[in-house]
């Protein structure tokens, strides 16, 4: 199982990285929604985490509405990242075509709760 972690943030994209590592996953990064778009021409993933709030350039909710449009990344569970955790964020996520919302900050346990709701995982 592969995982795209599309994160602007450093120590946010390490501490991404670092539970996938120790949940014996593979993932590729990208710290911008273009470079992310750029990297799924070559790349071939079975699961996105995307930050909402990305800088510079396109935010999650827009990179998100750009890979359902294609017919091959359609199927693929994208999960919202974000800080923005106020009530009814996760029904419009959820209504803007996320799979799910894993709210920041949070713990190992939170992120495999979140992984298996989406995904077939053996944690």
């Amino acid at each position: 199982m592969k995982f795209l972690i599309v994160e602007d943030n450093l120590p946010n994209l390490m501490y991404v990285q670092f539970l996938l590592k120790k949940l014996g996953y593979e993932f590729i990064s990208a710290f911008s929604g273009e470079e992310a778009l750029d990297m799924l021409k070559t790349q071939n993933v079975d699961c996105m985490l995307v930050d909402i709030n990305l800088g510079e350039g396109i935010s999650g909710l827009e990179f998100l509405k750009e890979i359902r449009e294609k017919k091959w990344l359609m199927n693929i569970p994208v999960i919202a990242v974000t800080a923005y955790a106020m009530n009814g964020e996760i029904d419009k996520f959820i209504t803007e075509g996320f799979d799910d919302c894993l709210f920041k900050p949070y713990t190992i346990n939170d992120f495999k709760e979140v992984l298996q709701r989406n995904i077939p995982i053996n944690v």
